[in-house]
């Protein structure tokens, strides 16, 4: 039986966990020899250091399977003969629905890659953050820019406007509310990470159950 849309996603999505998962493994070891731990004090509820950059675990296991997924949707493309293998392996196994969609997941390549630098940067500001402390209003400007980069780059809401600057400016706030929303929820352990996880498990099942338009393929 070939892999269907859904059970692609899923494998990419349980991989996505276990990087992650292992990650938060290796974040933990790190911080406290890099310094990067949340002293006990004020309203703080933990009672001894606690490690912080937990987001580098979440960002490996976004980073390593979309890597991962785009180097194989490449070979596939591609064929490049010392992957001769690989490809009739990945050809066999793959449904005709997910191969027709390849060439269309590589043509959003730099899309996909300005989003990821937009992410380590946004990453690499908290753990500065966290490490020595950030002014909110140089916080705002970078988050603001970023989110200002990703709506030109074509990550804008869908909204039915007749004007695009109206759209636009509501996709920037959205942005750089849903960062803010996300910082203010991680006073808590794994609760920013739970949300996320929820979150992003329904956006999957609505891409993969409503179908795009025409078509069998996911949106």
């Amino acid at each position: 039986m070939k892999w269907p849309w859904a059970a692609v996603i899923a494998a990419f999505g349980i991989g996505a966990f276990f990087v992650s998962f292992l990650g938060g493994y290796l974040v933990r070891w790190l911080a406290p020899r890099l310094g990067w731990v949340d002293m006990p004090g004020g309203r703080k509820i933990h009672r001894g250091p606690m490690p912080t950059a937990g987001g580098i675990a979440i960002w490996l296991g976004v980073t390593i399977p979309l890597a991962l997924g785009y180097l194989l949707g490449a070979l596939i493309l591609r064929e490049p003969l010392w992957a001769t293998s690989l490809v009739k392996v990945l050809r066999g196994i793959l449904s005709e629905d997910v191969l027709n969609y390849v060439p269309g997941f590589l043509a959003q390549g730099e899309r996909l890659w300005l989003m990821m630098l937009a992410a380590t940067l946004l990453c690499g500001l908290g753990l500065w953050d966290d490490r020595v402390g950030v002014d909110w209003r140089l916080r705002l400007a970078v988050q603001t820019l970023i989110a200002v980069i990703m709506v030109l780059a074509g990550w804008r809401a869908t909204l039915f406007l007749p004007w695009r600057v109206a759209a636009d400016v509501i996709s920037i706030l959205w942005i750089v509310a849903l960062v803010n929303a996300f910082n203010m929820m991680d006073n808590m352990d794994g609760l920013a990470a739970g949300v996320a996880a929820i979150g992003a498990a329904l956006l999957a099942a609505v891409m993969v159950l409503a179908g795009k338009p025409g078509s069998a393929g996911p949106r």
